[in-house]
């Protein structure tokens, strides 16, 4: 990474501490990368009550949200769903999806996103 541009590559070793890790916002929300590769990008969110991202696809990418704390409400392929501390929601690409915090508390997860 060099400045605010991502730049991919290999998979660099080590450890990304707990606080470390480009932060950006979107949407109400704060993401903080966490690893990002050539074939691989992770961040972690929180979620501010009321926030979401509205339905969306990505067409080469597979993502994962591994839930860390709150309920996250997912629209997944025209299902509504929910996921909550320690569950792993897939979203295969290609696939509609989207997610939102309609709790009166935080929500924070973990995202994956590959290739």
């Amino acid at each position: 990474m060099t400045g605010d541009e991502i730049v991919l590559g290999p998979l660099p070793k080590g450890i990304t501490l707990a606080k470390e890790g480009k932060a950006w916002n979107v949407l109400g929300h704060t993401y903080h990368m966490k690893a990002a590769s050539e074939s691989s990008f992770a961040f972690e969110t929180y979620d501010p009550p009321g926030t979401g991202v509205p339905p969306h696809v990505h067409p080469l990418q597979d993502e994962h949200i591994y839930v860390l704390e709150g309920v996250f409400t997912l629209y997944l392929d025209g299902q509504w769903e929910t996921a909550g501390p320690g569950d792993t929601v897939r979203m295969p690409r290609n696939l509609p999806h989207a997610y939102y915090n309609r709790s009166e508390g935080i929500t924070r997860g973990l995202f994956w996103v590959s290739p």
